[in-house]
């Protein structure tokens, strides 16, 4: 707006003032063009297209079963306790015999 009031288009200052006060009005009283024209951010775009290749994003039911077996309340057997069942009997082959 400072620019318009500047530039030299042949009009009075008087009346570019004017049409800059009927601009910032309108602009003013519309959120849409207040964020646009008066804040100089940029205009919202809304899709329909909900659709976007990313497949299900809330799946709760076979979710569900899956993290029940990473859990560590439902799986005891789950880190330590099998590494060490593990390291048990790895330990048994390589014992040399007696």
């Amino acid at each position: 707006m400072r620019r318009f009031l500047v530039a030299d288009t042949g009009e009075t200052l008087a009346l570019k003032v004017d049409k800059v006060k009927n601009s910032v009005r309108e602009a003013e009283s519309d959120p849409i063009t207040q964020r646009t024209v008066l804040r100089l951010e940029a205009a919202l775009i809304l899709t329909t297209e909900l659709n976007k290749g990313k497949g299900h994003v809330f799946e709760y039911k076979e979710k569900e079963l899956e993290r029940s077996n990473w859990d560590l309340n439902v799986n005891p057997n789950k880190l330590m306790a099998a590494s060490m069942k593990a390291n048990r009997n790895s330990m048994a082959l390589s014992e040399p015999p007696s």
